[in-house]
């Protein structure tokens, strides 16, 4: 959608009939991106009804297996390194939501025969999830950018699964961030905070 009102300013220079057609697009466009972003916001009233402890060594390496089904990763090298044993306290619909969404952006990203790795680093702390990719990568000027509701650098894009992501780390009191990956391409990385109370019994 913003690559399609970025052409349509450009248009609207020359031609003034546009100018209108141009306002609505863009408003239509703040409208959701605010729709977007009050859904998120909700999304913690729904939370505690399915947070469950979660086997992240196990759960990971099912993700992948079923990211490579599809047909944007089927030719990719999708690998994940050793997952420490880590158990979490989250919500599972959200956690493979946002995964899975990391995991296809990343095979797009690399294409055919690239590589997509996924890390999982655990401390007394926190828990760090990365996606590494060896694609083109973020550039900086849009990093900032890229986890707001409706923003896409693809032509056929959303821009809605990098906010699921954003909603992920946000229900876990988390941060995602963006980076450049060793492999060349693109780092994204999710660190959740582990509750002290963390190994104790769910509540009933």
């Amino acid at each position: 959608l913003n690559s399609l009102l970025g052409t349509l300013r450009e248009q609207a220079k020359l031609d003034e009939s546009l100018r209108s057609e141009c306002a609505d697009l863009e408003n239509g466009i703040g409208n959701l991106g605010q729709l977007c972003k009050r859904m998120i916001s909700s999304s913690s009233l729904v939370l505690p009804e399915r947070i469950e402890r979660v086997d992240l060594h196990n759960a990971i390496p099912a993700l992948a297996a079923i990211a490579r089904r599809h047909p944007d990763a089927r030719y990719c090298l999708l690998t994940v390194l050793a997952p420490p044993p880590t158990t979490l306290t989250l919500n599972r619909v959200l956690l493979e939501e946002a995964v899975l969404n990391l995991l296809l952006n990343a095979a797009q990203a690399a294409g055919p025969r690239g590589r997509v790795e996924v890390r999982l680093e655990s401390s007394q702390d926190h828990v760090i999830l990365a996606v590494h990719d060896d694609g083109p990568g973020v550039p900086e000027e849009v990093a900032e950018q890229i986890f707001e509701p409706c923003f896409t650098t693809k032509p056929e894009g959303s821009g809605i699964g990098l906010v699921a992501v954003k909603g992920f780390a946000s229900s876990c009191k988390g941060e995602i961030s963006v980076d450049r990956s060793p492999l060349g391409g693109a780092l994204f990385q999710i660190r959740i905070p582990r509750p002290a109370d963390d190994g104790a019994p769910l509540p009933a």
